[in-house]
């Protein structure tokens, strides 16, 4: 807990010194977008470790042209090309233009309803660093990682709702029914599209930052539907042909890259989203940013609702074998040294790996009750919106000018 003290001091200390702070070798309109990103979903920011340090990875992909393209379209809403249009004082020819170099380089969602261009402004995260996961280089990357730890993982977890949510890696470790938005199986059956690509944040740490927690398989990040489209149609059409980000895979292929990552051990997470999962990730505490930021801030205002399910263990049946300790993605199980019990800490997800090896079956997941169960948004863009609103009214978001 000191730990995450001190480093909520410290971002409060950045925030205020960053005001103040502009660099005059450095275009204005950066530090600009960089503060309109930190109100978006539960936000971006300078870090402690050294000024400007969060602008990396912005001046890496964004023109200064582009930031100003993007903020004049706010965070909240789908826009058309005849809305950029009016706003930029062009023609639709040019809005289509100008906002399809952006989605083609991977720095605004696109996808098509209907046969009309749809485009969304994008956060940092699931945004602009998952986006430009084809583009990894140890610049920006060391940028993005200096980030993190100055500051912005202690917002993660802060924002009232998580980032992904933990589902039941398997139905049989839950008592009781599984409603459709927590059985990531059944759901896989009303998707039409499936696309893989590599672990970002295993690749990341992994080949440029040097840090080797495990030996996981990297393509095991899963994008369907709209989202999936959008690797396939927008992202991969700005790379080159012969080095695409994501493959498109079937939906049987789909399956079995999840049942192989239930095997392995990890917790399955997905949108905090009722109708859609435009994201699924294969996750542990050894590589993925998510899970450490909770392994480090699990009292954060999210925490509650990173899971609709709570841990149960029956200590008569329980024969204190170790072998939930041994399994927990989390590390979040230790072995009582005086009562032999497993004893699990405050940052279980819930996924349920240790019931899948529990040879008595005395662990399972039990749905929590429906008043301690926070709604779901309609899709991931949803809830970004409500982590703003919700920054908004406990006085979180960043106001430049105080």
């Amino acid at each position: 807990m000191a730990m995450a003290e001190e480093t909520a001091a410290t971002v409060e200390w950045n925030l205020k010194d960053a005001v103040e702070h502009r660099n005059p070798d450095i275009d204005p309109v950066y530090y600009d977008f960089r503060d309109w990103l930190m109100n978006y979903g539960f936000g971006y920011g300078p870090s402690s470790l050294g000024p400007d340090i969060e602008l990396v990875m912005l001046m890496r992909f964004y023109t200064p042209e582009d930031c100003r393209n993007i903020m004049m379209m706010g965070r909240n809403d789908f826009f058309t090309d005849v809305a950029f249009a009016a706003k930029k004082g062009c023609t639709e020819e040019e809005a289509h233009e100008t906002l399809m170099d952006l989605a083609h380089r991977a720095n605004l969602y696109h996808e098509k309803r209907d046969g009309v261009d749809y485009y969304h402004t994008i956060p940092a995260a699931h945004g602009i660093y998952e986006f430009h996961g084809g583009e990894f280089e140890p610049g920006w990357v060391q940028g993005l990682y200096g980030t993190l730890g100055g500051g912005m993982l202690a917002q993660v977890y802060d924002a009232g709702v998580p980032f992904y949510r933990s589902v039941p890696c398997d139905t049989k470790v839950v008592h009781g029914e599984v409603p459709a938005e927590d059985d990531i199986f059944e759901r896989l059956k009303d998707h039409r599209r499936f696309a893989v690509c590599n672990c970002q944040c295993l690749e990341s740490s992994r080949e440029y930052m040097g840090i080797k927690n495990c030996d996981h398989s990297l393509p095991i990040c899963i994008q369907t539907d709209n989202m999936a489209d959008f690797y396939l149609d927008d992202i991969n059409a700005g790379l080159p042909a012969d080095k695409p980000y994501a493959r498109e895979i079937s939906y049987e292929e789909c399956v079995e890259l999840l049942k192989g990552s239930v095997k392995n051990g990890f917790v399955l997470q997905t949108t905090f989203a009722e109708k859609t999962n435009e994201v699924i990730c294969s996750c542990g505490v050894c590589h993925c940013g998510i899970l450490q930021a909770f392994k480090m801030f699990p009292d954060g205002t999210a925490a509650p609702n990173i899971s609709h399910y709570n841990l149960v263990h029956d200590p008569e049946t329980c024969i204190k074998c170790g072998a939930c300790a041994k399994r927990c993605p989390m590390q979040a199980i230790t072995m009582d040294e005086e009562t032999g019990y497993p004893v699990v800490d405050n940052t279980c997800v819930a996924c349920g790996q240790c019931a899948m090896v529990c040879p008595k079956d005395a662990r399972w997941l039990e749905r929590k009750p429906e008043d301690q169960i926070v709604p779901l948004a309609e899709n991931t863009w949803e809830s970004y919106n409500i982590m703003e609103a919700y920054r908004r009214r406990e006085q979180k978001l960043y106001d430049p000018a105080k």
